[in-house]
């Protein structure tokens, strides 16, 4: 049966390369592994570093405010490609001789996706509003405490649906991790 047929054998259809390809092959299982372990580590410190970047943006606001917002977001307009030669042309070579490194990937999914994940933290961070956030800072409560005790709880649904984002498009990223 070397041919399409509209008559499908339902009997052949198993699961079984996916069993053997992920659960017995350890050249796959680790890519996987590594590739789960990378997703967890880039976006809970892409998902941080976004939600205290947006709060900034936020709190001064400004002209400041917006070039910093734009300077984050600037990597969105360039392909992944771009950006993978990027780090490979900056970081690959000598004095970081990270080129082929975990760390490299790293740096960049960070660069690739940070512009989408901060888009999230910052609608996590304008869903709180300002009249909470000076209540508590009337209150004494000073800049930290005023993020964990307001912001933080207020932002918790917005946070996670950012870091899931960033957590399936590291993993699912082909792009920048083959040119890496």
């Amino acid at each position: 049966e070397g041919f399409w047929t509209a008559q499908i054998p339902w009997g052949n259809l198993t699961f079984d390369a996916y069993r053997v390809g992920i659960w017995e092959e350890p050249t796959a299982r680790k890519a996987l592994l590594d590739s789960l372990l990378l997703g967890l580590v880039v976006g809970t410190i892409g998902i941080v570093t976004a939600a205290i970047v947006s709060h900034f943006v936020v709190r001064t606001g400004g002209r400041f405010g917006r070039v910093v917002d734009g300077a984050i977001k600037f990597p969105a307009t360039l392909s992944h490609i771009v950006i993978a030669v990027g780090f490979v042309l900056a970081l690959g070579g000598k004095p970081f001789n990270l080129a082929g490194t975990v760390l490299i990937l790293m740096l960049a999914y960070l660069a690739l996706y940070f512009p989408q994940t901060a888009v999230a933290t910052d609608n996590a961070v304008a869903q709180v509003g300002r009249e909470l956030p000076e209540a508590s800072r009337v209150g004494g409560a000073g800049e930290g405490r005023t993020f964990r005790r307001v912001y933080f709880p207020l932002m918790k649904a917005g946070l996670a649906a950012g870091w899931a984002v960033l957590f399936v498009r590291c993993v699912g990223d082909l792009t920048a991790s083959s040119i890496l």
